[in-house]
């Protein structure tokens, strides 16, 4: 029996490989591109289920709640909303959007229709020990289920379920009483693929900008869309760049934008109107080791999605600006503000953490510096945060918003002569009651720079 998969060059031509035969030239592929083989191996699955990619049509059907629910013990089941569409599928993926705020506990796990468990896995590039779950996540995994599990039309129910025990069949106590899981889930989205040269699809392409071209500060995003059977409800344009880690599974270079509430999120824009152009700013991305590819989610108006072909090989070049983005390094687990009860602390069962800090490094030219923000995902208290510093400084600002739900801020870093070259140190202040956690990869720092001529071909 042959197995058929889909994997794509960097300039998203598609790749065809067999169990028999084209593995060896896929591997030569790699290799010539300076890829290791291994690597791609294990990452195949990923590959090719971890999201949609140019070529592919789909619908999805969100179930979500208005703030979040807590997955813990004594799980009720819930149906996706919705008919959903088989005729023509091909495949089907679950997208989860959750966090772990108690500590300690793996083996979530979601089925459908009492099919199969489906585990609720960790981000790949997360510690691994003692276990993930020692620090704090909020990410968005992906579930490949079969055709099989799924009812065609109404009916279709989940449920989700986490173990009462911690990932190494322990109970802590927190205060008198077992530690009990608590990961909030924001929304669970069923998207099914479709046979495309079956299914009568929206279409399009990119016009602007085009392949291997060169792009700025500000890039003109244009598109033809058109659709037989359906008006175009929407376009949503998504970027494969090196950038912020919005998706929290620590991989900076990526087609970026993530489904929240159900919603597409930290993409690069949307327009509703096939005439209409977006502009995206790119004074905030960080410079660039290879080029961009931008492609386009084309929704039409009976919910059916087509994502175009990619525009790829785009080069930034941004005259007298230079963009540095510092990755987190060294995140503590249990990363958080909060000042533990002298008896009781329920993660003192695996150590001490020992830290309340991470580091990152600087390796730009600092008198040449415009302005610099970090970047932090965080849950718990923010009207009772202390607040963060910098080398030992406290930052002037710090996060706002609701209480107890998930929260990304970008805040700038003042004062600007806070930071130096090479190792620098993000710490919390802490405080009483519930500080809030901050979620991996860690915080995330960007640092923009004057420069005399095009940068181009700086790389941090």
């Amino acid at each position: 029996m042959k197995i058929k998969l889909k994997f794509y060059d960097q300039k998203m031509n598609v790749i065809q490989l067999t169990e028999k035969g084209n593995l060896l030239k896929f591997s030569i592929f790699c290799l010539k591109r300076k890829i290791l083989f291994v690597i791609c191996l294990l990452c195949m699955r990923c590959i090719v289920f971890a999201r949609p990619m140019p070529g592919d049509v789909f619908r999805e059907y969100s179930w979500t709640t208005q703030k979040f629910h807590i997955l813990s013990l004594d799980e009720k089941p819930f149906e996706i909303p919705g008919r959903i569409d088989l005729l023509n599928a091909i495949r089907a993926e679950i997208v989860m959007e959750i966090a772990n705020q108690h500590l300690g506990f793996e083996g979530m796990a979601l089925r459908l229709n009492e099919n199969e468990w489906h585990p609720i896995r960790f981000p790949e590039l997360s510690p691994k020990e003692p276990s993930p779950s020692l620090w704090f996540h909020h990410w968005y995994p992906t579930i490949s289920v079969s055709l099989a599990e799924l009812k065609s039309g109404s009916g279709n129910i989940f449920e989700m379920h986490i173990p009462r025990q911690c990932f190494d069949g322990s109970m802590p106590l927190n205060g008198p009483e077992p530690l009990k899981p608590y990961c909030p889930v924001y929304g669970v989205t069923l998207r099914v693929y479709y046979n495309p040269a079956q299914k009568p699809h929206p279409a399009g392409r990119i016009l602007n900008p085009v392949t291997e071209s060169a792009i700025g500060i500000s890039v003109k995003l244009k598109i033809s869309a058109e659709s037989d059977n359906e008006q175009i409800h929407r376009i949503d344009f998504i970027g494969r760049y090196e950038g912020i880690n919005y998706e929290g599974d620590g991989v900076y270079d990526q087609w970026h934008g993530h489904l929240f509430h159900g919603q597409l999120s930290h993409h690069l824009g949307t327009i509703f109107h096939p005439d209409s152009i977006l502009i995206w700013n790119t004074e905030w991305v960080p410079d660039q080791r290879r080029p961009i590819d931008i492609a386009a989610r084309i929704t039409g108006s009976t919910g059916l999605i087509y994502m175009t072909e990619a525009v790829g090989g785009l080069k930034l070049i941004r005259s007298g600006l230079s963009v540095e983005l510092c990755k987190p390094i060294d995140v503590p687990r249990w990363f958080t503000g909060c000042r533990w009860r002298t008896t009781g602390n329920p993660y003192s069962h695996w150590g001490e953490s020992g830290s309340r800090s991470q580091n990152f490094m600087v390796k730009g030219d600092l008198s040449r510096i415009i302005d610099t923000r970090y970047v932090i995902a965080s849950w718990g208290d923010l009207e009772k945060c202390s607040g963060y510093k910098i080398n030992d400084i406290l930052l002037q600002d710090k996060p706002e918003g609701d209480n107890w739900i998930y929260n990304l801020s970008t805040l700038p870093i003042r004062p600007l002569s806070i930071l130096r070259a090479g190792k620098n140190t993000f710490s919390v202040v802490v405080g009483e009651g519930r500080m809030p956690d901050i979620y991996m990869p860690g915080v995330q720092i960007l640092i923009r720079y004057k420069t005399d001529t095009d940068k181009s071909e700086k790389y941090f």
